[in-house]
């Protein structure tokens, strides 16, 4: 097969896809003149509509509110996350810049990437689906927040509150570089070597 007569059209693939995402919900309350409680739960999977840009959440709330005596009530407030973002994601917003950019073949059906063909374009352009496949790896967001709290009626038209609150909040990313070289289809030579460097981020 000669690559030099591969029509730069011809090379391109779809950048965009259809998907479907998912989300569901449940939740409950229960309770009487002492005593309430509600509470929640909710996954969301949405596979993105373009590669490495899947995103997936759980989510879940309590609240309780009890009346231990008619001059004193307690309750609490728990609600915590967990989300997980396929890296790809993070490059979104430079995606249309390059898919603006014509004469790169996205991707060659043997799984190589290319590069701008013509030497007077900008040869720092990236194929859109190299540039959403360009880092493999994970966006981790773990949340938790809670509150205690206490009121009490000290007499009419007088109470005192009083409160503490937790959180936590944590992400971390993983990332790792996907080292394929960019061709030129017209002249089958690599015009961009591969590179790239790890990195793993945690913040607190």
């Amino acid at each position: 097969m000669n690559l030099t007569c591969i029509r730069i059209q011809s090379g391109r693939m779809k950048v965009f896809s259809t998907g479907v995402s998912t989300n569901h919900n449940l939740s409950f309350s229960v309770g009487n003149q002492k005593l309430k409680a509600f509470g929640s739960v909710a996954y969301l999977n949405n596979p993105g509509i373009v590669e490495n840009s899947a995103y997936e959440r759980f989510t879940a709330r309590l609240n309780v509110n009890a009346e231990l005596k008619p001059w004193i009530t307690m309750g609490m407030n728990i609600s915590g996350l967990k989300s997980n973002a396929e890296m790809g994601s993070k490059y979104m917003s430079s995606l249309f810049s390059n898919i603006s950019s014509p004469g790169i073949v996205y991707r060659h059906p043997d799984g190589r990437y290319g590069s701008a063909e013509n030497l007077e374009e900008n040869q720092q352009v990236q194929s859109p689906l190299y540039h959403l496949n360009m880092y493999q790896g994970d966006i981790e967001v773990n949340n938790f927040t809670s509150r205690f709290w206490t009121n009490i009626k000290v007499f009419k038209g007088l109470n005192i509150e009083a409160s503490y609150t937790y959180r936590r909040n944590n992400s971390q990313e993983e990332e790792t570089p996907v080292y394929a070289d960019r061709w030129s289809f017209q002249s089958n030579t690599i015009t961009q070597m591969a590179a790239g460097r790890t990195f793993v981020r945690n913040k607190n």
